[in-house]
């Protein structure tokens, strides 16, 4: 079924509509016309017949016997009946037309040259006219050919809308099938370029062109930015190695460097795995609630000489169809978010069934903004995952991650 505001739709509404206004015009002005060409052809016998009558007279000196049929003449005013004489006149001559209620006459009133004499000629053409059960036949007749004309246009609409935007369509199919991991293909080729869908096309290609460029440039500056990183990353992984069996007094300095080091790991492979265009390296599974639990170890120095209680539940959480690292990354974030805007009173992390929550009383939403929101975002996008930020009815900020993909609405 074709969605109601479809292109074809309105092309064929709208030629529809015009066509209707033409025809409504059309019947309207056949109509006026006929009505027109009966008073004329009625003015144009009564203007013969008196031009007959008045010779009549001057070649015989009488009133002819025979006129045509619901035509009378008389020479005497007072014989002409009364309702007609309020509205001829006695002495004037001329040519009317009467149509009072119950009168329908056309009239002339004309001056014999020889005598002088006034004469006047009456034509009762009401019994002539279309009478009312007629107009409301041929109204019926013209509707019926108005209908059948509209239902071939309506036909004849849906073919030509068909065929005017079929190169449309063709268009359309071309642009869909396109992949962004492959340079765009010469689409005005295919389309003249003199017409309104080549320049359509040629303008779609040259967007295409500055897309594709653009996402190269991307996955180069990602790869360049990656590489750059882990060199560092690298080294400083090194040096606290070295550094840990050398001064084991400053082991907490060393620990610091070393949960920054994987701070920056962490990122670098976020960042390289959203940079993705394919969904390669995706597969894998894990458990939630040792995920969840190990992300607390890794984060719980966020906390220290903080008055701040972690309390941490497992409800079936169970096992994911998900890679461990999008899942620590994702979990991490909301975990570390909370951790460190939450300056006293409890965090509270549930592992449940394909779902993780992380409530807290600190500020709120309005006030730990951070790059970590963003990531989560952005991996539940890539994932099919959910993710909701609401207001803690505690105070603070709840923190819901749903490894599932929304439900489909239900078809209208």
């Amino acid at each position: 079924m074709k969605p109601l505001y479809s292109l074809q739709r309105r092309i064929v509404l709208h030629f529809c509509t015009y066509f209707l206004i033409l025809l409504t015009v059309y019947s309207v002005a056949l109509v006026f016309g006929l009505l027109q060409a009966q008073d004329v052809a009625f003015d144009r016998q009564i203007r013969l017949t008196t031009e007959q009558i008045l010779r009549h007279i001057e070649e015989h000196g009488e009133l002819p016997e025979l006129l045509p049929s619901l035509m009378t003449v008389t020479d005497t005013y007072a014989e002409i009946p009364l309702p007609l004489r309020n509205v001829i006149p006695e002495t004037t001559p001329g040519f009317l037309e009467i149509n009072e209620t119950g009168l329908d006459y056309h009239a002339a009133v004309a001056e014999v040259p020889s005598t002088g004499q006034m004469i006047y000629v009456l034509h009762n053409v009401g019994a002539l006219e279309i009478s009312e059960r007629d107009e409301k036949l041929f109204l019926g007749v013209l509707l019926l050919i108005g209908l059948g004309v509209l239902a071939v246009g309506w036909t004849l609409a849906g073919a030509m809308s068909h065929q005017i935007l079929r190169p449309i369509r063709s268009l359309a199919d071309d642009v869909r099938k396109l992949s962004f991991d492959t340079d765009p293909p010469e689409l005005s080729n295919h389309y003249a370029s003199d017409d309104e869908i080549g320049v359509l096309a040629e303008t779609i290609r040259q967007l295409l062109e500055r897309i594709a460029h653009f996402t190269r440039r991307e996955r180069e500056f990602t790869a360049h930015a990656s590489h750059e990183l882990r060199t560092p990353a690298t080294i400083i992984k090194g040096a606290t190695e070295l550094l840990r069996e050398q001064e084991p007094a400053s082991l907490a300095q060393v620990e610091r460097i070393e949960r920054a080091v994987t701070r920056i790991e962490e990122l670098i492979n976020t960042f390289l795995f959203l940079a993705r265009q394919d969904d390669s390296g995706e597969a894998g599974s894990c458990d939630l609630g040792e995920t969840v639990a190990d992300v607390l170890r890794a984060h719980q120095h966020l906390l220290d000489h903080k008055p701040v209680e972690v309390l941490f539940h497992t409800e079936q959480a169970g096992t994911l169809p998900a890679p461990e690292p999008l899942i620590w990354i994702a979990v991490a974030n909301l975990v570390r978010n909370a951790f460190q805007y939450t300056l006293s009173g409890e965090v509270e992390i549930v592992a449940g069934d394909r779902q993780v929550t992380v409530s807290d009383t600190g500020p709120g939403t309005t006030e730990s903004p951070g790059i970590g929101l963003t990531i989560v975002e952005r991996l539940c996008e890539r994932m099919h995952w959910r993710f909701s930020l609401d207001p803690n009815p505690q105070g603070g900020t709840r923190a819901s991650l749903f490894f599932d993909a929304p439900e489909s609405p239900a078809p209208m």
